[in-house]
């Protein structure tokens, strides 16, 4: 018990041991008043911690709507944003548009199409205002017939782009909403932020990889029947990882290790002059890991590159690791770059189809593969031209 609350529940009791015992003495209208400041002090009291309880309640939903934002991918960022602010501001549902966008989540514009034509008719608002059936400015032929008022709260998106904030079928007045808009606005912005970041995230990621694609037609320059195959080991390993669960930081190290995994081979004297037998080529996987940065970030795409030709039973190179020492992305990969040089590396008349390539490595499974990742391979029905990226 704090000294605010012991002070009034004092004055309180003070109060009316008084008037009990002056009841004889005091004129009627006199103890009417002392019960009248009593319970004035009593609902300021309570309406005060009510007050406070409901902000501290807001600053909470603020701060972990905070973390779920920066924590989505991409245009899940937006749904995040969608799904908090009616916790703030109690309403039926929201959504944002974006000028060029659209709304967002896609499902409210499938389900009520008119609202993209209100967004558009409302574009060039300036100021939060609330909407309603009986309004004179507006005229919405397109509003869902079962709703009766939403607000509309102008944003800036990045870019300069025109956005508006909706809160459909608020549960309560513009009073209300204006004591929230500082807390939505900011919410908002924190979630056009984290989309603005991410979209510089991915810009890099493209470019990276558009300079990586390069560096591999180089490589395989000099190969004529290694055309494509790494692109094609990409897209078979990450169709393997996704498959075996593998979340969003997993799959991004999968993709630039299936990417690089034989970027080894660009090292002079990475592979067999004409006429040497298999074997007595530089080992290309540790010559391929040494050009990887030594940074947090290329860690585990450094190891899966260094690895992918270990065997599962111990027989492989460069460190004859076996079973679980073996990252899992290096199973994965050894797994998909066996199956693609079955399926398009081999010469023509030897080259075997989807089925064919998974019984070879079937039988290998134990010794050269880990039988969960060649497992999944067996469930991956789909022929080879059509895995997705």
């Amino acid at each position: 018990m704090n000294a605010k609350f012991s002070i009034l529940a004092g004055f309180v009791f003070t109060a009316l041991i008084t008037s009990l015992i002056t009841w004889e003495l005091l004129p009627p209208l006199a103890v009417a008043c002392l019960f009248f400041v009593t319970a004035l002090a009593l609902c300021y009291y309570m309406a005060a911690n009510w007050s406070r309880g409901r902000h501290i309640e807001d600053l909470l939903t603020y701060q972990r709507a905070f973390l779920k934002l920066f924590a989505a991918e991409d245009r899940s960022k937006l749904r995040q944003l969608n799904f908090w602010v009616p916790r703030i501001y109690p309403a039926e549902y929201s959504f944002i548009w974006i000028e060029g966008i659209g709304i967002c989540p896609d499902e409210i514009c499938k389900e009520y199409p008119g609202w993209l034509d209100i967004a558009h008719k409302t574009r060039n608002m300036d100021k939060a205002e609330i909407i309603t059936r009986a309004s004179k400015d507006y005229e919405f032929e397109s509003l869902p017939a079962k709703i009766n008022s939403f607000i509309i709260l102008p944003l800036a998106a990045p870019a300069d782009r025109k956005a508006s904030l909706f809160i459909v079928e608020p549960h309560d007045g513009m009073s209300r909403f204006e004591a929230k808009r500082e807390l939505l606005l900011n919410l908002c912005r924190m979630g056009f932020a984290a989309l603005h970041l991410q979209e510089e995230v991915n810009k890099k990621e493209r470019e990276t990889l558009a300079l990586i694609e390069i560096l591999l037609k180089a490589v395989e320059s000099s190969a004529p029947e290694f055309n494509g195959h790494a692109m094609r080991v990409r897209k078979m390993s990450l169709e393997l990882g996704r498959k075996l669960g593998l979340d969003e930081s997993e799959l991004e190290a999968l993709n630039y290790a299936a990417l690089l995994h034989d970027i080894g081979k660009i090292v002079p004297n990475s592979m067999p002059e004409a006429g040497e037998p298999p074997g007595t080529e530089l080992d290309h996987a540790s010559l391929g890991a040494g050009l990887i940065p030594e940074d947090a970030f290329w860690t585990e795409v450094k190891l899966a590159v260094l690895h992918h030709h270990e065997r599962y039973d111990g027989s492989g190179f460069p460190a004859g690791l076996k079973h679980n020492q073996i990252p899992f992305l290096a199973r994965i990969i050894a797994v998909a770059d066996v199956f693609d040089a079955l399926t398009c590396i081999s010469a023509e008349e030897e080259r075997l189809d989807h089925k064919q390539a998974v019984e070879v490595i079937k039988h290998a499974t134990g010794m050269n593969f880990d039988p969960l990742v060649v497992v999944v391979l067996e469930e991956l029905e789909t022929p080879r031209d059509t895995i997705s990226d």
